[in-house]
């Protein structure tokens, strides 16, 4: 799979905009999809567009089920030992809004599945969700979602 499945997960929940919160979660994907696009070359441009990146994963991370689900449950993402946002580097800065763009997209899934089968357990729902793939970032560094 790869990244191709974060893509598909994004195509689906174009077709369920007319939802109100997977619509607002869609704008926040787009959003973090700009990011990305426009993501700070040089570190002049790094350091006056920090704040907003920071700002943008702290607001992915908020009321999102699969974010608190992977925090309380210790799913395994081999990454550096954790530090706060604002002390990492351009490219740490990077991994960590690629993943916040990730994990909305499955948190976006997540809303359109609960829309469809609402008796279905978040965290039954989480666990499988970040247990469907494992992500490449780049060559040398593999994001692992799922339960260990």
């Amino acid at each position: 799979m790869g990244k191709d499945f974060y893509d598909i997960c994004y195509e689906v929940l174009s077709h369920y905009l007319h939802f109100p919160d997977v619509a607002d979660t869609f704008k926040s994907i787009k959003d973090g999809i700009k990011l990305l696009i426009d993501y700070p070359t040089n570190d002049f441009e790094y350091q006056t567009q920090k704040d907003k990146i920071i700002t943008y994963i702290q607001m992915a991370r908020i009321d999102n089920v699969i974010y608190q689900y992977h925090e309380s449950h210790s799913v395994f993402i081999p990454l550096p030992m954790r530090k706060k946002l604002n002390q990492d580097t351009r490219d740490e800065l990077c991994v960590e809004l690629e993943i916040a763009v990730s994990i909305l997209k499955l948190k976006g899934i997540h809303q359109v599945i609960k829309h469809q089968y609402a008796g279905v357990s978040d965290d039954v729902l989480s666990g499988e969700l970040l247990g469907c793939d494992m992500t490449v970032f780049d060559d040398n560094m593999y994001i692992y979602t799922g339960i260990y």
